[in-house]
């Protein structure tokens, strides 16, 4: 009977400790204040991208850094906390997963790295297959989840190897993003802003082929010659006539 009782009191105090944590995890979580969030996505090996967060940040009131995972099945590569080494774990408060840090030193401002694998990030389909013309769409949004507003954000995407932007949807305003190059002579989309709490950053575009070295291009190109070649020769013969 004693041990009946027993068992029935652990099994309640686990369900107690189970229910209570997402809300423990939250408080701690509420207690994390982001300052400054920058992500940058290259591509990797198989659509892949691998994503390097720079963050200042000041940790719960645990000692703790939460670092949200906007991208589905991402893995956590490696991490430091004012440049040593840590490891991490997944923990889920609420609908938003994180990866979690341990920065030993409680409501204290800390420099945060990270590089995550983020599968099928470039997995990305032809927008409109109908043109002959091979675009593929590219949509990417940042919803500040911590308590407070971030004062500094960047997002950079880096595209594959030989393709360019061709249409920019988000944001609208062409003073509001900044089209560059990087040292892997990769173009780049960048946005920076401040996001509010509950607020957002974005970026969403179409990429493909540059023009130049798209076949339409070459037929458009020789087209171009050719009749530039016709109007001379006319133009030579109506002088000589």
């Amino acid at each position: 009977m004693k041990k009946k009782v027993s068992k029935f009191l652990a099994m309640i105090c686990m369900a107690v400790i189970t229910m209570s944590y997402p809300v423990v995890a939250h408080a701690a979580q509420d207690s994390f204040i982001i300052s400054k969030y920058s992500e940058s996505f290259v591509p990797a090996e198989d659509n892949n991208a691998t994503l390097s967060i720079e963050m200042v940040a000041k940790s719960s009131d645990e000692g703790l850094v939460y670092i949200p995972m906007n991208v589905a099945d991402s893995e956590l590569i490696s991490a430091t906390i004012d440049g040593n080494e840590v490891l991490g774990q997944v923990i889920k408060v609420g609908s938003v997963s994180y990866f979690v840090l341990d920065s030993k030193v409680p409501e204290t401002e800390v420099n945060i790295t990270a590089e995550i694998n983020c599968p099928g990030f470039y997995d990305v389909k032809d927008s409109n297959p109908d043109t002959g013309i091979p675009s593929f769409q590219m949509s990417y949004k940042f919803t500040n989840k911590s308590p407070n507003k971030i004062d500094s954000y960047n997002l950079t995407i880096a595209l594959p190897e030989g393709m360019e932007p061709m249409t920019i949807s988000t944001p609208k305003d062409v003073t509001q993003y900044v089209l560059d190059m990087n040292e892997n002579g990769q173009r780049t989309l960048s946005v920076s802003s401040n996001v509010a709490v509950a607020g957002n950053s974005a970026l969403e575009f179409t990429f493909g082929k540059s023009f130049v070295s798209s076949t339409i291009s070459k037929i458009v190109l020789w087209a171009i010659i050719i009749g530039s070649s016709i109007f001379v020769l006319k133009k030579r013969l109506g002088e000589e006539e």
